[in-house]
C-alpha cells in the first residue's frame, strides 16, 4: 500500500503568480516511488492512455486510489477553496514525451482543477520541464519550473490565463494527470422535457 502524508497539501503555499497553483516537491517517498515504478502501466507509445484503458501493478493502483480518495480530494478543495469531491475525474498516464509536444495551451475549458505527478527517478535534463507561464506566447517567461521526477507534484486551478508548457523533450518521462471536470450544465427547458419523457426537438 502506497501512504501519502496529506498534510503537506495544508502546508504548500497557494500561488498567485500567475494563476493559482501549489507544487510539493518530492510528495511520494523513495521507497514507494521505487513500487510504483515497478508497477507502472506497460506503455510503449508517445501518448496520453485514459487509465482504465490500462493494465498495472498493486503499487501503482495503490496510488491512483490514494489520490481519488474523498480526504484527497476534500485537501485540494479546501486549498483551492473550489469543491471537487465527487465531481467527475479524468485520469490519464503517460510513459514518453516526443519531440513535438509540450506547446503552449491552459487545459480544457471544463476542467476544474488539475494535478500531475511525476516518476522518473532522476531529471538531468534542461529540457521536459512543466513551466508554468505568465503568457500565451513566451516560454521563457515562467513563475516555475518543475523537473518530471521523484514523486514531485503540481496542482492548478484551470482558467483562461493557467498558460503551461514545456521546451519539447523526447524519451521517458513518467506522469499521471488527474482533472477533476464540471458537470456539463443542462437548460431548464430540457430537465423539464427530459421529467415529462418527450423527445428533443
Amino acid at each position: 500500500m502506497i501512504s501519502l502524508d496529506l498534510s503537506r497539501i495544508d502546508l504548500a503555499e497557494l500561488q498567485h503568480d500567475p494563476f493559482e497553483y501549489i507544487v510539493i516537491q518530492s510528495f511520494i517517498d523513495p521507497e514507494s516511488l521505487d513500487a510504483i515504478n515497478r508497477d507502472f502501466p506497460p506503455i510503449d507509445s508517445p501518448r496520453n492512455i485514459a487509465l482504465e484503458e490500462l493494465e498495472y501493478g498493486g503499487a501503482f493502483g495503490s496510488l491512483v486510489d490514494a489520490v481519488k480518495s474523498p480526504e484527497f480530494e476534500k485537501k485540494i478543495s479546501s486549498k483551492f477553496g473550489v469543491n471537487i469531491v465527487g465531481k467527475p475525474l479524468d485520469v490519464s498516464v503517460r510513459r514518453f514525451s516526443e519531440i513535438t509536444e509540450g506547446d503552449i495551451h491552459t487545459d480544457a475549458v471544463r476542467k476544474v482543477i488539475t494535478v500531475l505527478i511525476y516518476f522518473n527517478k532522476t531529471w538531468p535534463h534542461k529540457e521536459g520541464r512543466l513551466r508554468l507561464l505568465r503568457s500565451a506566447t513566451d516560454m521563457e517567461d515562467y513563475s516555475e519550473e518543475i523537473a518530471p521526477e521523484k514523486g514531485n507534484l503540481v496542482a492548478f486551478k484551470r482558467n483562461d490565463w493557467s498558460f503551461h508548457g514545456l521546451r519539447p523533450f523526447e524519451g521517458e518521462r513518467r506522469a499521471i494527470q488527474f482533472s477533476w471536470i464540471a458537470p456539463k450544465k443542462v437548460s431548464t427547458l430540457k430537465k423539464i422535457k427530459r421529467l415529462l419523457g418527450l423527445k428533443k426537438s
